[in-house]
Formats: structure tokens, sequence, C-alpha cells
């Protein structure tokens, strides 16, 4: 989002998907200090990627504000965020847009707007708002957060006497021991219960450097 005070109209960047938060401020009046004393209705311009979560968020600004016009500009080249980047530097940048990284500190502080002080952050979990601070203020907003967590057979490491790992290193050593121990057991094992997954367990792996080694090649 670019700062543009001259527009009188709420800008904010989404990451990751779609945004949780309501526009409803954004049409007519802005109910915050921070807003606009235009009562003029101004249509959003909106920066689509080609993505089925944002689709959902557009879909969503659209019924709960059928009456505010949208400008929306679809996206499906093979570099967005070099796109995103380009727009928001631009004399004429969207609204809303979205993000699938964080930008610099230093690029939001230039290029977006502060929204630290509107009503709507009321909407997100404090913890989840203040991880996107930067020095006091908020220039992005997440869109959807996932959890990765690891579940262990208790019963077997309880026959066992094996320590539960607290650090990469002690699953190492432990996932080795298991092997050494119970030839027979395979220490862990990844569902892949989503597409994403998979490239993030490759990514996992290659940090590893085992991909490096003759059998990550086969």
């Amino acid at each position: 989002m670019r700062k543009n005070n001259a527009l009188k109209k709420l800008t904010a960047v989404c990451l990751c998907a779609a945004a949780l938060f309501s526009v409803t401020s954004c049409s007519n009046n802005i109910p915050n200090s921070a807003g606009s004393d235009d009562d003029e209705t101004v249509a959003l311009n909106l920066l689509e990627v080609n993505n089925n979560y944002f689709r959902s968020f557009t879909q969503a600004v659209k019924n709960s504000n059928p009456d505010m016009p949208l400008n929306i500009e679809y996206y499906s080249g093979s570099n967005p965020t070099g796109y995103i980047t380009q727009k928001l530097m631009s004399q004429e940048p969207p609204d809303i847009v979205y993000f699938t990284s964080v930008p610099s500190d230093d690029f939001q502080q230039e290029y977006l707007l502060d929204i630290s002080s509107y009503d709507f952050l009321k909407n997100y979990n404090l913890s989840l708002v203040n991880q996107r601070d930067v020095d006091g203020a908020v220039y992005t907003l997440p869109a959807n957060y996932s959890i990765i967590c690891m579940m262990y057979n208790k019963t077997l490491f309880n026959e066992h006497g094996w320590e539960v790992p607290t650090t990469h290193n002690e699953l190492v050593s432990l996932c080795k021991q298991i092997r050494e121990e119970e030839p027979e057991l395979i220490p862990i094992t990844h569902p892949g219960s989503m597409a994403g997954t998979y490239w993030r367990l490759m990514g996992e792996i290659a940090q590893c450097g085992f991909l490096g080694t003759q059998d990550g090649v086969l």
C-alpha cells in the first residue's frame, strides 16, 4: 500500500491469502481518528494475484459491501512479488494487495500506510498484530496461519526409555538411536496432507544437505 493521503482511502496490505478484516470502514465513513473526514464513497483498487484464497476475500468484500465500487486488477504472471512491489512504488498504487512474503521494514515505512490506529485491528488476536509491528506501526495484516507440529508415540517412548527431543540435533540423534535399536521401525514419517507440505519437506531435506548425498540423489 502506497502512502497517499489525498486519496482519502483506507489502504491495506494482506499477507499470504484472504484477509480476515472487514473493509466496511473503507466506504462512506471510517470510524476512527486516523480515518478520513471525507464522506464521499470512493472506489477501492484491488490487486489480485492468481490465488483462490484472495478471490474468496474479494467475494467477501463484495458481499459485505455490495454498493462499494471495486476496481480489480488480476495478475497471473510468474513474478507476483516483483509486480506487486512495482505497483506499490508507482504513482497509482492499489488500495488492497496480497503479499506472499513480508516486505522489509524500510519498504513498509516508505510505501505503506500505518493502520495501527484503525478500529478493525480489534478483530485480530493481539499476538498476531504484534508480529506485524514495525517500530510501533502496523503496515501489514496476516491472512491465514498454519501450525506445523510433530506427534510422537508416548507408549513406545515409555517402553524404550526414549527422551522426547527438544532440539533439532536431539531429534537427529534419537532417530539414529531408534534405527540402531529397532531396525524395523521408521523413526519419522510425513503425512503430506497438502500439496504445499511436500515442497516444504523437500526444502527442509535440502537444508540438511541430504539431497547432496548418494542416497538423496537416488
